[in-house]
């Protein structure tokens, strides 16, 4: 909604104090319990030297919608300068006076969520996500301030429009978040800070953070903890039952595990899934190499897996 005015008068300055009445407020769609701003988009120009008038607010933090009817608002309008100078900071012009709706969010972020089971990220970023926060009362969807902690230091806050964020540091760093709802065109206007996110440790694809011999990036695919030695793919035990080789070993989850044969690791002779789409608990999984020739006791062999 855009509230025109516009002076006759060119020799002097004119002002006036404005009321919007009951019946057009409840037209407009103005409420009494939320705060309102204006912008001249009418505003005079003259780039480089005078820019960025049309951007700002000119009813300082706000006037509410109760205000509005019964109290007004407050109109300037300026004569037509005498000296070029004098456009430059008290032009004659319009006031084309858009409304915007800069209520502050009620409502508060839940607790951001890391991108893993565990508190780590592979590489030098990471992402976190939030549930969305609704429109409020007067159906404004917000946007969102992120700020960051690095190693326990801040380290900015960011406007974004999505319900996640990537922030990018380096391996080795710990960062965190908090999230707070914030009106979509006053930033200023925010509601309460989310809980805090969980700490997430950056860690190098190739590195092995807890000793355990698997790389970061290998336990990473497996779903296992790359902070916990004890947290780790491993075989547990195989068997041979008449020409069946039968392969245990720990599992994640929700994970799915295939079980591969190749007589040479693959060098030659291509490895081919005997068992396939096995979805895991977490308990300990056995898969059966059925019939296998020529026989072989070699692990690698025939416990070669995949994880998805």
């Amino acid at each position: 909604m855009v509230l025109a005015f516009a002076s006759l008068d060119i020799q002097n300055d004119q002002s006036d104090n404005f009321k919007i009445p009951a019946g057009l407020a409840t037209t407009l769609g103005l409420q009494s319990g939320r705060t309102y701003n204006v912008k001249n988009i009418a505003a005079y120009l003259r780039p480089p030297a005078v820019t960025g008038r049309r951007d700002t607010w000119l009813w300082g933090s706000g006037i509410t919608g109760g205000d509005l009817q019964n109290n007004g608002f407050m109109v300037y309008m300026k004569k037509v300068p005498t000296t070029p100078a004098g456009w430059d900071t008290a032009p004659y012009e319009a006031q084309y006076l858009k409304l915007y709706d800069v209520t502050a969010p009620a409502a508060t972020p839940g607790q951001p969520d890391k991108p893993n089971v565990y508190a780590y990220a592979v590489g030098t970023d990471v992402t976190f996500d939030w549930a969305d926060v609704g429109a409020d009362a007067g159906g404004v969807v917000p946007s969102y301030e992120v700020t960051v902690t690095i190693n326990g230091n801040p380290a900015g806050s960011y406007i974004t429009t999505d319900s996640q964020y990537t922030v990018s540091a380096n391996v080795g760093d710990q960062v965190s978040i908090v999230v707070r709802a914030v009106n979509p065109d006053a930033h200023d206007n925010k509601g309460p800070a989310s809980p805090s996110s969980e700490t997430v440790k950056l860690l190098a694809a190739d590195g092995d953070e807890d000793g355990d011999g698997q790389s970061n990036a290998k336990e990473d695919a497996a779903g296992t903890n790359p902070l916990d030695n004890t947290s780790k793919f491993v075989t547990t035990a195989i068997a041979v039952n008449g020409n069946d080789y039968e392969v245990s070993f720990t599992t994640v989850a929700g994970k799915f595990y295939h079980l591969e044969t190749s007589t040479d690791l693959g060098l030659t002779d291509p490895w081919t899934p005997v068992a396939s789409n096995n979805q895991a608990t977490g308990t300990t999984m056995t898969l059966t190499h059925a019939n296998a020739v020529p026989p072989c006791l070699d692990p690698n062999l025939h416990s070669k897996w995949m994880a998805k």
